[in-house]
């Protein structure tokens, strides 16, 4: 497949001074985008002081894309690289799914945006070098026909290279590290049967052969597997999966980039409606969270979040910890997420029953992987993401939806977005919504989760990615917003 430039700009090194207040006193940040509508809706924790909206300027792009235009993310590469991606469609149903992709180097210059005509399926990473990596393939509004991966050099894509024909359900997983040492697991679904496959990639070299992990098993259930993935900096693997394609158990694979994977391993029970989070720690711990509930056409019991870890060498999961267990059986299929920090501790996050009525939580593991208490974060949203910088200060993100009468009839809905700091060995601080978007301008139905965060490594600047509307009609803009 090929890949179009559609326009050049150049933007100047940062000038922003250097990241202040990254301390127990003032613990609070701001992530939102889009046009400032009103009706924010993100409560601060109590007796908290939120910062202005002048802490976080928002660099401006243009987006050269169709009708509609959302879903923005970014990654870093280690030394600074920026890459950020969005989905684009025409306004017809079941109609194409494309993406385009931005690239920003460390000295500010702003790389064409390259259209491509198939659509990101999982973030986009970047490793030490600042070489990126897609992950992909045509896509419809409802379908994914196929599963490829490009390469992402100094701004250029390269060509999609097959991985699958197969069609993809669910949210694929990619991770690297900072050498380049790659590992990207999916669900394909054949009928009513659906199965699990995974492929590694050594830096510097092509994908290998994807192996398939879980082979094909009744599953039509409209609750989708879900796959995580992680790869160490010695190039150590790991796969989890959980959902009704794993069994009545949250199912995990441990390997390396040179050699592939090993056995299947038993990570803990799960119910039929699940999501999954991995990460590897510095001291080379396999940590696997994973949220649960019983649902058909109504949720039978609440969502509980688990924990299990596999010590470096041990042969199976320790025991399975109960982080979470919920509260009121409602609907919540959201995403759990756990990222490293320093010193063998991890930090995970997610949502609880409710959708945009429940709340979002986060709790800290220490290096023998078990988790302390959990905090409440932000009430009524929904857990959006979460990023550790490497010296242990974490930011989480979430969103909730709120709607105002049309002028012209009905109902205008839009999100609100908002975030939290925890300084290294601290606690959350204070939250603050900062501002408003149309819900068209943002894309749900491409399937992007709003403004996940990420570090900058060079920088130590959080940031987040966002594309907005200032207003009805008008046309989409990247936002990019860094503290």
């Amino acid at each position: 497949m090929t890949t179009r430039s559609v326009q050049d700009h150049r933007e100047p090194p940062s000038s922003h001074a250097p990241l202040l207040g990254w301390t127990r006193r003032s613990a609070a940040i701001v992530v939102a985008g889009g046009a400032l509508i009103g009706g924010l809706g993100v409560q601060p924790a109590s007796g908290a002081v939120a910062p202005t909206a002048s802490a976080w300027p928002a660099t401006r792009i243009a987006v050269p894309d169709g009708a509609q235009a959302g879903g923005a993310r970014i990654a870093y590469g280690g030394e600074g690289t920026t890459l950020v991606d969005w989905a684009t469609a025409a306004t017809a149903p079941d109609t194409a799914v494309a993406s385009s992709v931005l690239t920003i180097g460390p000295d500010g210059t702003r790389r064409p945006v390259v259209a491509l005509p198939w659509s990101i399926a999982a973030p986009p990473v970047v490793d030490g070098n600042g070489a990126g990596l897609l992950l992909g393939g045509p896509k419809s509004t409802f379908t994914r026909r196929g599963l490829g991966w490009a390469s992402v050099t100094s701004g250029a894509v390269g060509p999609w290279q097959k991985l699958t024909t197969a069609n993809v359900v669910g949210d694929p997983s990619l991770s690297v590290n900072r050498r380049g040492d790659a590992v990207a697991v999916w669900v394909e679904e054949r009928g009513e049967s659906r199965r699990v496959r995974a492929a590694v990639r050594p830096a510097g070299k092509r994908f290998r052969a994807p192996v398939t992990l879980v082979p094909f098993v009744a599953d039509s259930s409209e609750h989708l597997a879900s796959v995580a993935s992680a790869v160490a900096s010695n190039g150590r693997v790991l796969v989890a999966v959980s959902g009704l394609v794993a069994g009545s158990r949250v199912a995990a694979w441990v390997g390396t980039v040179k050699v592939g994977f090993g056995g299947r391993l038993a990570v803990g029970s799960q119910e039929n409606s699940s999501n999954v989070g991995t990460t590897i720690t510095t001291d080379g711990r396999a940590l696997v969270v994973w949220g649960s509930q019983r649902a058909g056409i109504e949720a039978h019991s609440p969502w509980v979040v688990r924990a299990a870890s596999l010590e470096r060498g041990a042969q199976k999961f320790g025991r399975v910890q109960t982080v979470d267990r919920g509260g009121i059986e409602a609907f919540r299929h959201g995403p759990v997420r756990v990222v490293r920090g320093p010193k063998g501790t991890a930090t995970a996050a997610w949502g609880t029953a409710g959708e945009m009525s429940g709340s979002v939580r986060v709790a800290a593991s220490t290096r023998t992987g078990r988790f302390g208490a959990f905090d409440d974060i932000a009430g009524s949203s929904s857990f959006s993401g979460l990023d550790v910088r490497s010296d242990g200060v974490a930011v989480v993100t979430w969103q909730s939806v709120s709607s105002t009468p049309s002028p012209l009839g009905g109902a205008f809905t839009f999100y609100t977005l908002g975030a939290a700091l925890r300084p290294a060995g601290g606690s959350f601080g204070a939250v603050e919504s900062l501002g408003s978007a149309d819900v068209a301008a943002f894309g749900p139905s491409f399937g992007h989760a709003l403004a996940k965060p990420a570090f900058n490594p060079r920088t130590g600047r959080p940031s987040v990615a966002v594309v907005v509307h200032d207003g009805p009609g008008t046309p989409p803009v990247l936002e990019i917003r860094t503290r």
